[in-house]
């Protein structure tokens, strides 16, 4: 179920053009600016966008322009698990990895945990209401999330072809606090509900 799924979700995905994939992105990004959360958030774990993925360059900008700390996760081949690196610029430092994705590169001195993170963009396949989230099948956001702290908020970014009506999901499976998408912003826990005029 999760691989028909998941495929066609992509498919559906990279059927957008590229002109609206960065509407939608752009749109994405003005309704996070929105949220307190975002605001009070000094340390962000975000992704570099692939296949049409929600874009995150105009969020790492506006972020490193407000003198945010942004953190971009490296695979780990040998650990089996992510790395998170600290980067101070787009241009400079990131490189292209062998899968065709930019990751940042890795300096000892720019490692960073869980509990330096203050808000967490996550990328996934599909989402629903309740926050699941299904990823690309690996199970590296699922295994860093497991660690996340518990005031950690984690905000899934995706465009409003991915929301599903309800993922199948494991018990390993990690869910999301709330979804942004180009419409709008759907809250999938009670804590999250309990906190609105705190996160949003």
């Amino acid at each position: 179920m999760k691989t028909i799924l998941r495929k066609k979700i992509q498919n559906d995905r990279l059927s957008l053009s590229s002109e609206a994939v960065t509407i939608k992105s752009n749109q994405i990004a003005s309704q996070l600016f929105s949220t307190l959360a975002y605001k009070n958030a000094q340390t962000l774990l975000l992704y570099m966008d692939f296949r049409n993925e929600v874009q995150t360059s105009t969020i790492i900008h506006h972020c490193l322009m407000h003198q945010k700390a942004i953190v971009l996760p490296v695979v780990s081949l040998d650990k089996k698990k992510l790395l998170l690196v600290q980067i101070n610029s787009l241009e400079e430092d990131l490189v292209l990895s062998a899968y065709g994705i930019y990751e940042p590169i890795v300096h000892l001195d720019r490692l960073k945990t869980i509990e330096d993170i203050d808000l967490i963009l996550t990328p996934g396949v599909a989402f629903d209401s309740r926050g699941n989230r299904l990823g690309y099948g690996a199970g590296y956001y699922d295994k860093l999330l497991e660690k996340r702290p518990s005031k950690l908020i984690t905000y899934g970014l995706a465009f409003d072809l991915q929301i599903v009506d309800d993922l199948p999901h494991d018990a390993y499976d990690q869910p999301v606090n709330a979804i942004i998408t180009e419409s709008r912003i759907i809250l999938c826990n009670a804590s999250t509900r309990d906190t609105l005029h705190l996160s949003l």
